[in-house]
C-alpha cells in the first residue's frame, strides 16, 4: 500500500486483523474478517466541480460589468467631449433601426435576460416602432 496514491481507487475498506490491528485496503478482507465501505472524500469534494463552474461564471459576469463600465466611461467621455457627433450617431441609429422594423420581414431582438435572439410579435413591433419614432421626434426637434 506504501507509494500507492489512496484516491486512485473509488471503494476502500476498513477492517481489523486477529491482533486488532486496522487495515485500510482497496481489496475486501480476507474471508470471515467483517469490513466496512469507507469514504476517501468529504462533501465539499462532492461540489467541487459545481464550484468551479459558479466561479468561472462569477469571473466571467465580472469581466462582462468591467467591460460594460469602461464602455459607459468612454461613451460619458465622448459625449462630453462631441455632445453633436454623439446625438448625430444615436439619432442614426434610431433611423436604421426603424427602417429595419418597418421593411425587415421577420425581426429579432436580444432577450436580456437569457441573451438568446427571439423574433418579435406584431405588437412587440408596434411598440419598439413606435418607441423609435418618437426618439427620432427628439432628434428632429434639436
Amino acid at each position: 500500500m506504501i507509494g500507492s496514491p489512496l484516491y486512485a481507487a473509488s471503494k476502500y475498506f476498513k477492517w481489523v486483523d486477529e491482533n486488532g490491528v486496522t487495515h485500510y485496503t482497496t481489496t475486501p478482507p480476507p474471508e470471515g474478517k467483517n469490513s466496512e465501505e469507507v469514504r476517501t472524500y468529504n462533501s465539499a469534494s462532492k461540489d467541487q466541480e459545481k464550484a468551479k463552474q459558479n466561479l468561472e461564471q462569477r469571473r466571467e459576469n465580472d469581466a462582462a460589468e468591467r467591460a460594460r463600465t469602461k464602455s459607459e466611461l468612454a461613451e460619458k467621455e465622448k459625449e462630453q467631449a462631441e455632445p453633436n457627433a454623439v446625438r448625430e450617431e444615436r439619432c442614426q441609429k434610431h433611423r436604421n433601426n426603424l427602417n429595419t422594423l418597418k421593411t425587415g420581414p421577420r425581426v429579432r431582438s436580444k432577450d436580456p435576460e437569457t441573451g438568446e435572439l427571439i423574433a418579435l410579435d406584431d405588437e412587440a413591433r408596434a411598440k419598439m416602432i413606435a418607441d423609435t419614432e418618437k426618439a427620432l421626434a427628439n432628434c428632429e426637434k434639436k
